[in-house]
């Protein structure tokens, strides 16, 4: 019996880890498969440049202390513009991020009008998030991707001085 809730264990575990290791790979083909279209601006920027970056932050400057610790949780950032892009290949991406099975991502917010919508989805590990990802549809089609480790306390900082810098204004 105990062989057999271990079998049972074993396979949920692989069967979950597979599901989030193909939802992650569908977003690395959709950004492969639309990079490369005709007027579509794209760049990927890895890692390694974003700690590079860090290190020329006034680490003295609290603001910017912060700014480095999130580059430097930053493994790599994807971002796709269609807005110049022909129709039918903008069409195309809205269909295929309509048909896009994100399992293991959670929507953290939907924001929407007559003629666009923005969702944003993030996938996270206890209290860090590894993957941040915006969708915006319409004329102005769009994706961006943040993967990394970045801590969600991090992000609540972050959030909470941008904030409290406008309410200033």
């Amino acid at each position: 019996m105990k062989r057999f809730f271990l079998c049972i264990i074993a396979f949920a575990m692989i069967a979950f880890s597979s599901a989030e290791a193909s939802a992650q790979s569908r977003v690395d083909q959709l950004y492969a498969n639309f990079s490369s279209c005709r007027n579509v601006e794209s760049f990927e920027l890895k890692g390694i440049l974003m700690r590079f970056a860090a290190g020329f932050m006034d680490h003295s400057d609290p603001d910017e202390e912060i700014a480095a610790q999130f580059l430097k949780s930053v493994d790599k950032i994807q971002v796709l513009d269609l807005s110049c892009c022909t129709e039918s290949d903008r069409e195309r991406f809205l269909s295929t991020v309509d048909q896009l099975q994100l399992d293991g991502y959670e929507l953290l917010m939907e924001a929407s009008d007559s003629e666009e919508n923005v969702k944003i989805f993030i996938k996270h590990k206890k209290d860090t998030i590894v993957d941040f990802l915006l969708l915006a549809s319409g004329d102005e089609a769009t994706m961006v991707r943040i993967n990394g480790k970045v801590p969600v306390s991090l992000l609540q900082y972050m959030t909470s001085e941008a904030q409290s810098k406008v309410a200033q204004n």
